[in-house]
């Protein structure tokens, strides 16, 4: 699967960020991210994930692409890594430790079943346009992980997981060490459509 997005930044009148209202132009941000599922056998399934991004024109800080977060480089925060060229890899081996379990609490949730995922993560975060600076050593950030998933239904219907992820990361800017956590902790709901 492909997914490919499209934002434009602007700037309202009294001068604070907004994402798409009518007012001039600032810039533009392009995404795209593309995954593929593997089964092999019963019960491990393998994903790859890769994606980039790229930032256009004057954005504030808090439009331009992220490198960290829940669905990216997990190790890292959501203002950790800004750039406006990004490139990233994930790669997760998913393992189901228990299926079938229809336990249910409170005729609300209805627990299905228990999933471990190891996960490795590689990305590149530039502070400029310049695709060489891409490529530089300097650019390349890291993790490594293990995340915990509760496979559940909502009042028995509808798909969701929850999901505890703990990563850490592989190198961090000398500037970042010590001003933030050593590990990353991310606890999540996701529904499942």
């Amino acid at each position: 699967a492909v997914r490919l997005s499209v934002r434009w930044v602007g700037t309202a009148f009294d001068g604070r960020p907004c994402a798409g209202c009518a007012t001039f132009w600032n810039g533009l941000t392009a995404t795209v991210r593309a995954n593929y599922l593997w089964t092999p056998l019963p019960g491990t399934t393998f994903v790859l994930i890769a994606g980039g991004g790229a930032g256009l024109g004057d954005l504030p800080p808090q439009s331009l692409p992220s490198l960290g977060g829940r669905t990216l480089l997990r190790a890292f925060e959501n203002n950790e890594l800004l750039g406006p060229l990004r490139l990233y890899g994930i790669v997760e081996v998913r393992r189901t430790l228990l299926h079938g379990l229809n336990a249910n609490l409170s005729h609300l949730v209805w627990v299905r079943g228990l999933q471990m995922v190891l996960f490795v993560a590689h990305g590149r975060i530039s502070r400029t346009l310049d695709p060489e600076e891409l490529m530089r050593h300097e650019s390349f950030r890291g993790e490594i992980g293990l995340g915990l998933r509760v496979l559940f239904d909502y009042i028995g219907v509808q798909p969701g997981v929850l999901a505890l992820d703990v990563a850490v990361p592989l190198n961090r800017a000398p500037n970042e060490v010590g001003r933030r956590a050593p590990v990353g902790v991310i606890l999540s709901v996701e529904q499942t459509l």
